[in-house]
């Protein structure tokens, strides 16, 4: 039985070719330029960072952190009431939870009643 990979023994093998370069295609950088260009913004990074001066650095506004801690605050108060309110939901959710299964659990009971009283009147009448 003959593949699609079954070649005859006389059949030569044909050189691959790589697909010609497009002229529109970019030419990829080298990974040594870019590793250049890498430590090259790192240092320059760095040697800005540690030029600037002292007094430029100022420490920060007392407006600014109030403003943080007030934010800081209102997010935890935020919190404590959303997991408040997630609380009472799932107590809420489980007792009425516990009030469907209870009703259903009496409607089961009812029923079963019902079934049992049915088969006895049905043998009562057999015999």
């Amino acid at each position: 039985m003959k593949t699609m990979t079954d070649r005859p023994a006389n059949a030569e093998k044909a050189p691959r070719e790589s697909p010609a370069p497009s002229d529109s295609a970019p030419a990829l950088l080298p990974a040594g330029l870019l590793l250049a260009f890498t430590i090259g913004a790192l240092v320059g990074v760095g040697l800005a960072v540690t030029w600037i001066p002292k007094r430029l650095k100022s420490p920060p506004q007392p407006r600014l952190v109030r403003g943080y801690h007030r934010a800081r605050e209102a997010g935890s108060s935020a919190l404590r009431e959303g997991r408040r309110l997630g609380t009472e939901l799932t107590a809420e959710f489980r007792e009425e939870l516990a009030a469907n299964i209870e009703a259903a659990r009496e409607e089961l009971v009812d029923m079963a009643r019902k079934q049992v009283k049915k088969a006895r009147k049905a043998l009562q009448r057999e015999y």
